[in-house]
């Protein structure tokens, strides 16, 4: 789910919705939630805040896991994963998942492998994008039934 300003501002996606999966995790909801579960998640985010939702960016977790070190730089390997996908069931939210990045080998700072691995991130983001009133027949977080 993308919210502004926080993860969209400027009608781009912020570069600091990728960095959760380098500290945090990088929240994520399943194809397979319900509505209810799309737009709770939606109102917590929100909150009492003058944040608005944008939409979704719908990726495939095969997508993310497939991202690969295509050449050995940054203490990675060809072919060492860069991001893996992990549940993270929540109260509520039995659809939940987080996208870590991966640590590289050896002392290179992770920051350094972050950065140059980033973009490849931010390009299936980005082709992803679904606008709020295209997502799921235009799903309306403060109604209280399934769309």
């Amino acid at each position: 789910m993308l919210i502004s300003p926080t993860d969209f501002d400027k009608e781009q996606i912020a570069i600091t919705l990728l960095t959760h999966a380098e500290r945090k995790g990088m929240s994520v909801l399943r194809e397979a939630a319900t509505n209810s579960e799309f737009a709770d998640t939606i109102r917590l985010r929100i909150g009492d805040s003058d944040r608005i939702y944008h939409g979704v960016s719908a990726l495939s977790c095969t997508e993310v896991r497939n991202l690969v070190a295509e050449m050995p730089e940054h203490s990675r390997q060809v072919g060492d994963r860069l991001y893996y996908v992990l549940d993270t069931d929540i109260d509520g939210r039995p659809h939940h998942a987080d996208i870590f990045a991966t640590l590289p080998r050896g002392s290179t700072s992770a920051k350094a492998a972050w950065r140059v691995q980033r973009s490849r991130l931010m390009q299936i983001v980005q082709r992803g994008l679904i606008a709020a009133t295209d997502f799921r027949n235009g799903l309306d977080p403060n109604s209280e039934h399934e769309v």
